[in-house]
């Protein structure tokens, strides 16, 4: 076009129409019911020190681990909505805890056509599935790299699994394993190891976990079963608490920690936790000693255990997903290290100015466990309840 003929009120017109914000067309909404669905299981691992816990919603206010995946699962329209998908967890971890072992089972969109496939709203419709045999090595859709790219690379889906239509994260689930690092320095940590031991078997753990009010009721759900408790070197700076369980009640590990820092420190015996998990020690009706528990980031879900089930890390269209996921780990391995050489050489410029190193003793003066008031007991609660169910 020849401007050079316009009048000045035509290229006025023109310039306000170019500054016009353009018409952005509405996306279609995905069709969904064009699709199939299958049953899968995804492992994921993710830090969680900037995070308000695993579970959550997409309107949750604040960030938890759980709306990001879900977040990511709509975006690359994998799942209609997170009420849609048949979501299943294996774990629930507190603000702050890692997970480098979490799985989770859900409905998710698929190439398949299989008769282990369904349609959506027989997902949402779906009760005591019976398992259906098919070719589960067929080529899929790339669910690794379609998540992991819309994920924040504190949070990654490690691997996928197609399982049975029967198949539950959370009760399918054999064990859960829990790592707690901590410091070596200034713990007797062959006292530890003595104590660790006796959390292994069958045991009442109402006085080493936090007690759940809608569970009281049922006194039964508060015996627990571990497999294994023990205490290695993880560095020579650190070592390592390693508990492996059935399931584990609310704050339990972080519980159980706490009392093995107080056996470290020489503050308690070993034998004081078979007198916790020993209600017959315990004044009748007498609730938990009063006791804080360990703190939230040395804590990680390492493991979620199953029977027959075959992980692929790899996806059949985008063979670079494993590069990239590494690549965002080595990042962050890089920062942290870089944050240890800083701080290095703050602590070298300050005692360059004259400044004197020292431990700061924090300690308050011990009472012993079995001397110290108590919280809330389990039959105190179950009264409370039931005399407010009854005054309605």
């Amino acid at each position: 076009m020849n401007y050079s003929n316009l009048t000045k009120e035509q290229l006025i017109a023109k310039l306000a129409a170019f500054e016009q914000p353009k018409k952005i067309k509405a996306q279609k909404p995905f069709q969904f019911e064009k699709t199939r669905a299958r049953h899968v299981a995804f492992k994921v691992a993710y830090l969680g020190q900037n995070y308000f816990g695993f579970t959550g919603t997409m309107n949750d206010p604040l960030p938890t681990i759980e709306k990001e995946l879900f977040r990511a699962l709509t975006t690359c329209k994998l799942i209609p909505s997170p009420d849609a998908c048949g979501w299943s967890r294996a774990g629930r971890t507190d603000k702050g805890v890692s997970g480098f072992g979490q799985v989770v089972s859900l409905w998710v969109r698929t190439l398949s056509t299989a008769p282990f496939t369904l349609d959506w709203d027989s997902v949402k419709t779906l009760k005591d599935p019976i398992d259906i045999d098919g070719d589960y090595t067929e080529e899929e859709l790339p669910y690794l790299s379609m998540i992991n790219k819309l994920l924040p690379r504190e949070i990654k889906v490690l691997a996928w699994a197609p399982v049975p239509l029967s198949f539950d994260a959370r009760f399918s689930c054999q064990y859960r394993k829990y790592k707690y690092f901590f410091p070596t320095k200034g713990y007797d940590i062959a006292k530890m190891q003595q104590a660790a031991k006796y959390f292994i078997g069958t045991h009442d753990c109402r006085h080493i976990c936090k007690l759940d009010s809608s569970k009281v009721e049922r006194p039964e759900f508060f015996t627990r079963t571990i497999y294994e408790a023990e205490i290695e070197q993880a560095s020579d700076k650190f070592s390592v608490f390693i508990v492996k369980g059935r399931a584990f009640l609310w704050h339990q590990v972080r519980n159980m920690m706490a009392l093995l820092f107080m056996v470290g420190k020489g503050l308690e015996q070993p034998e004081i936790i078979q007198t916790l998990l020993d209600l017959k020690q315990h004044p009748d009706k007498s609730g938990k000693p009063n006791y804080d528990m360990a703190p939230d980031v040395p804590l990680v879900l390492l493991d979620c255990g199953y029977d027959s089930i075959n992980w692929r890390i790899a996806d059949s269209k985008d063979c670079l997903n494993q590069q990239k996921v590494f690549q965002d780990i080595n990042e962050q391995l890089y920062e942290a290290e870089l944050r240890v050489l800083q701080l290095n050489t703050l602590k070298e410029e300050y005692r360059l100015l004259g400044a004197m190193e020292g431990e700061v003793s924090k300690q308050k003066q011990h009472i012993p466990l079995m001397k110290r008031k108590r919280c809330e007991s389990l039959e105190t609660m179950v009264e409370k309840i039931q005399n407010k169910r009854e005054n309605k």
